[in-house]
This record gives structure tokens, sequence and C-alpha cells, in this order.
């Protein structure tokens, strides 16, 4: 899954030059977050929480390529922003401005706990109901 979408931000950054690239990434509570998004051109990493209206600034970048890190677990390694023993505090957006504030890259990130896939809780209520339905046509069927 990771590679996947590395290689389709590798393709959007550097070979179409196109920039606020979107995606979603769902992570398990406990796990390591790693997000690929500290281009050359990155100068700082907004989060939003999934309950706040707020944005804090987690990761910078200033003038001189000094790195400030404002959260106790995150690290930067080779382009890799790391959350460690992801909580679910750290799940909602996060957004990477370029130095003259347009964003670069926007990633949403969920806990599992809270993911109900594509269908959500509606579809996925939709997709039982449907499946009761053949089982008792198949039942009926039988009969």
């Amino acid at each position: 899954y990771y590679l996947r979408k590395a290689f389709i931000l590798y393709m959007q950054l550097f070979c179409l030059k196109l920039y606020n690239v979107a995606y979603d990434i769902f992570v398990k509570i406990g796990e390591t977050l790693k997000l690929d998004v500290l281009l050359p051109d990155a100068h700082q990493v907004m989060h939003q929480n999934k309950s706040s209206t707020e944005w804090k600034k987690v990761w910078k970048r200033d003038s001189k390529k000094r790195v400030k890190i404002t959260h106790d677990r995150l690290n930067d390694t080779d382009g890799t922003l790391s959350i460690k023993e992801f909580m679910a505090d750290d799940a909602g957006t996060y957004r990477v401005l370029g130095y003259e504030g347009e964003i670069l890259i926007t990633v949403t990130v969920t806990d599992e706990k809270n993911h109900w896939g594509v269908f959500g809780p509606a579809g996925l209520f939709v997709f039982a109901l449907l499946f009761l339905i053949l089982i008792a046509a198949i039942i009926k069927k039988m009969q």
C-alpha cells in the first residue's frame, strides 16, 4: 500500500511537477505512522486534529535548512516524517506547505478503528441487508 502511494506521489511531484496532492491513509493505534512528504521545497507541516479546527505546526524547516520538530514522538529521516506510537489524537489532516504558504501535499490520516472502508456506516448496513436478502432468496429457492 505504501509503495503504491509513494510511486503515485513520486510521479505526480517529480515527473509531472504537480502540487496540492491529496491522499488518505489508515494507521493502527500504537503503530508508527510514516509520511513520505518532506520534499526539498517543504517549509512546514501543519496538523489539524479530526475534532478541531485549529492547525498546529508539527515540523518546520527554516531558510538555512535547519529543522524544528514540535512533537515529542515525531522523527524526520530522509524525507519521511514518522510519528511513533500513533494515537487517536494524531489522526486528522496533515498539510505540507511550501515557503510561500502554498499547499504541496494534504494527507488525511484515519485510525483503523474508525475506518469503515469504502462503504461508510450506511453502505455497510446496505451491504449487510443485501446479503441477508440474498441468503433468504437462496433458502427459498432450495425449499
